[in-house]
């Protein structure tokens, strides 16, 4: 095994960025900023949301559901 350098920059610009954002932004509004992918791990680019009512869903998300409810694939 390899003694390897773990660069840990990035980590700490995200942890930074959040902190700035907690004290510009709603609770609410910070996990959302910072949330750059849905569930299901497909990116959250503004291409691929669908904005409603102030919420956000992942359109390939949204159009799976919707073949599971209309019965076009099935989950086993």
């Amino acid at each position: 095994m390899k003694n390897e350098v773990i660069d840990f920059e990035p980590v700490f610009q995200r942890m930074a960025e959040r902190a700035r954002l907690k004290k510009l932004l709603p609770p609410v509004k910070v996990k959302r900023v910072i949330k750059t992918h849905c569930r299901r791990g497909h990116a959250l680019t503004p291409e691929n949301v669908y904005s409603w009512n102030k919420k956000r869903q992942c359109r390939l998300c949204k159009a799976r559901s919707q073949k599971l409810r209309e019965g076009k694939i099935k989950v086993f």
